[in-house]
């Protein structure tokens, strides 16, 4: 919070005075930490309105949390522009664009990507590991995400209709089959998750993906505990965005 205050005023930095710019994307990032993801989007709508023309700062964007925003708030136009600013040589740049072409129904996509993705995290993860547990803690996590991305692909791509729609197109014994599968798969990550650290930043990722296949009141216990870990660690909008999906599930599956 202090950290916003200062990107919000004539902040210094330990080179000087920081420039508007630089301001700007303190602002952006500082709001990302404390999850007002709303207000931040507002910034950064506008901040991407000033950058256009300026590959180099619409990039700086993307990488300080323009995409995750939009992501956040299944704003899916805005986070396929922005994504693409995203190299996708990093892992969030892949991984960005795996959830994208997830949204999209392009799974044959999906799955280059997440093997893009794994490629990517395999070099840090070993140097990571050498550096001790804690450190190597967040490439942990992201392996287990790209095994439930996987995951979620192969029960998407079996049981998903090809339409735009996005919805589901189930008949007699199919229909059963899919609903029995979609409660295993969700019953195995919620296994995962108990075993997960529990922190807001951990949960928050783990619900990003996992809402891409199931319903919010599907994982409702899920959400209410990120609710209660981002209360705790005193991120109130972060907690509230987490209760609004309850309250409005069509928000956060478009279709």
């Amino acid at each position: 919070e202090d950290g916003l205050e200062l990107s919000e005023q004539n902040g210094v930095s330990s080179s000087g005075e920081l420039s508007d710019w630089e301001r700007k994307l303190g602002q952006i990032r500082c709001l990302k930490e404390l999850g007002e993801w709303r207000r931040m989007e507002v910034v950064v709508k506008d901040a991407w309105s000033n950058a256009q023309g300026s590959e180099e700062l619409q990039v700086q964007l993307a990488s300080s949390g323009a995409a995750a925003v939009a992501l956040n708030l299944r704003l899916w136009d805005e986070f396929g522009e922005r994504v693409e600013y995203l190299s996708v040589d990093t892992f969030d740049g892949a991984f960005y664009r795996t959830l994208l072409a997830v949204h999209l129904h392009e799974y044959d996509k999906a799955r280059l990507l997440i093997r893009k993705a794994r490629n990517v995290l395999d070099t840090g993860l070993t140097a990571r590991i050498a550096e001790g547990y804690q450190r190597a803690y967040s490439e942990v996590l992201n392996t287990q995400l790209l095994t439930e991305l996987e995951e979620a692909v192969e029960y998407l791509q079996r049981h998903s209709s090809s339409s735009s729609s996005g919805q589901f197109n189930y008949a007699g014994d199919h229909a059963l089959s899919a609903g029995y599968e979609k409660a295993r798969l969700a019953a195995t990550w919620r296994s995962r998750l108990a075993g997960c650290r529990h922190d807001q930043d951990t949960w928050y990722r783990a619900l990003l993906l996992r809402s891409q296949v199931l319903e919010p009141h599907e994982i409702m216990s899920e959400f209410l505990e990120f609710a209660t870990l981002c209360r705790k660690a005193r991120r109130l909008p972060m907690a509230s965005e987490a209760l609004r999906v309850l309250l409005n599930p069509a928000s956060v599956r478009a279709a």
